[in-house]
């Protein structure tokens, strides 16, 4: 999340892992985007993207999966068709990957006003 596809993220494991952003208040979201760098393995993933906080009653609730064929250079992109409202913590499953889970910088937006 530093704005930085040079950088990424490495489980240094296979599959299934999972990270989570907190967004540091509640928020109104809208869309997610995770650009596949060249560290990430190319082939089929399959991610989870979950929300909690205010607007959950704290409870997680899926909000969309990727499930995609993958190569260097692609994005992952899914704009919510209704906004979710009071989501605090961003968790993303990562469920299928070949080889190690590597993910580069993973974008995370407010709802358009």
């Amino acid at each position: 999340t530093d704005s930085n596809p040079e950088t990424y993220w490495s489980a240094a494991a296979g599959t299934p892992q999972w990270f989570e952003i907190d967004l540091g208040a509640p928020t109104d979201l809208g869309t997610f985007r995770l650009p596949i760098g060249l560290v990430t393995p190319d082939g089929r993933v399959v991610i989870d993207v979950h929300g909690s906080g205010p607007g959950t009653g704290g409870a997680p609730v899926l909000l969309h999966t990727f499930e995609a064929t993958i190569a260097p250079g692609d994005v992952l992109e899914h704009t919510l068709e209704t906004p979710v409202e009071g989501i605090q913590v961003v968790r993303f499953t990562v469920r299928v990957m070949r080889d190690w889970v590597i993910l580069h910088d993973v974008e995370v937006f407010r709802a358009a006003s």
